[in-house]
């Protein structure tokens, strides 16, 4: 029986662009089907992915610049990329860190402008992530999708009637009822 240690991908020296996301620093520069050769002007020497990771590290660290080598259509280019630039890990990353903060709450604002749609583990986790960040800003949207989450596990359960005060004290925002009426679950 053969063993590997590490991916099939390790001993790759290019990657294939399979998708641009708009707006982000590749927009404009890199297409689907371009090849990137080479970070920096020297071409993958090793694991392509942790030289990319490499090069994208030092780069937000320092300038914000990530160049690259791209093979388009016969021809080998030397362009840019425009990264913003988060400084360095601090040696308790993620803990205490502004570069992991920062990465998280870049992640967070792209969650919430995504939102919360459909019931499903993914979105649960994403609604965790919002969550975790501690920002109020993303109470009502939570709110909304354990309102979804509970539907979900209930189908028969309906919201009822106005919220007593002592529990709006409390920070209920609604209240749900089994469709026999023994369970009554606040949203929060």
């Amino acid at each position: 029986m053969f063993f590997q240690s590490e991916d099939q991908t390790a001993a790759s020296r290019q990657i294939l662009v399979t998708a641009v996301e708009t707006g982000s620093p590749a927009d404009g520069v890199l297409r689907v089907s371009d090849v990137i050769l080479g970070v920096a002007g020297q071409p993958f020497a090793d694991d392509v992915r942790k030289s990319l990771a490499r090069a994208t590290t030092a780069a937000e660290e320092e300038s914000g610049v990530l160049r690259l080598i791209r093979w388009r259509e016969g021809q080998s280019s030397n362009v840019e990329l425009k990264l913003p630039v988060l400084g360095a890990y601090s040696e308790t990353a993620p803990y205490n860190c502004p570069k992991s903060k920062a990465i998280f709450e870049q992640g967070c604002r792209l969650i919430a402008k995504q939102g919360l749609k459909d019931v499903d583990i993914p979105i649960d986790l994403n609604a965790l992530a919002l969550l975790a960040s501690g920002n109020k800003e993303y109470h009502p949207m939570l709110a909304d999708y354990a309102r979804k989450v509970a539907a979900s596990l209930h189908p028969g359960d309906r919201q009822v009637g106005e919220v007593p005060a002592v529990l709006r004290q409390q920070g209920c925002h609604s209240l749900w009822r089994s469709p026999t009426g023994r369970r009554r679950q606040c949203a929060r």
